[in-house]
């Protein structure tokens, strides 16, 4: 994380070649992205669908894990419509501002859904999200990529 942030002050501090570039607080911009992802999580916790459309941009795109265990879930997202996730929890390993209007998270990932006899499911995947800042200044998730094997 402590090369993340160096990378981004390099980025929105001083260079040599073209000048001042306007200063960003670098703390409320990654405090921004952290509440972004707490209302997502929230928000799908409550069934808030309202409140968690706050979270993604017009034109998200994602692409869910391949693997079995995440077939089960997209099977019933396409029988059912909604989101079938009770909950997700996110462990983010890396976050990285990389422009005044783009950030980047990666890290692994916890989702929960109820089965069809009652049972919770825990699924477990490694995720890559683009956050992309709105003309409001809020982060939102704009394009996902998500792998149901974690690393070693």
């Amino acid at each position: 994380m402590k090369i993340a942030l160096y990378l981004s002050c390099l980025l929105f501090g001083y260079t040599a070649s073209f000048g001042q570039v306007p200063k960003t607080d670098l703390k409320k911009e990654y405090d921004k992205i952290e509440a972004t992802r707490t209302l997502f999580s929230e928000s799908l916790k409550k069934k808030d669908y309202l409140s968690l459309l706050k979270c993604v941009d017009r034109e998200i795109r994602t692409i869910s894990p391949g693997t079995e265990p995440f077939m089960v879930i997209n099977a019933i997202f396409k029988e059912q419509g909604g989101i079938p996730y009770d909950s997700i929890f996110t462990y983010p390993q890396e976050t990285v501002i990389v422009s005044d209007s783009t950030a980047y998270d990666f890290g692994t990932r916890k989702s929960y859904y109820t089965d069809e006899q009652g049972k919770a499911v825990e699924l477990e995947d490694t995720y890559l999200t683009l956050f992309k800042k709105d003309k409001k200044g809020l982060w939102k998730m704009y394009r996902e990529v998500a792998s149901g094997f974690l690393e070693d």
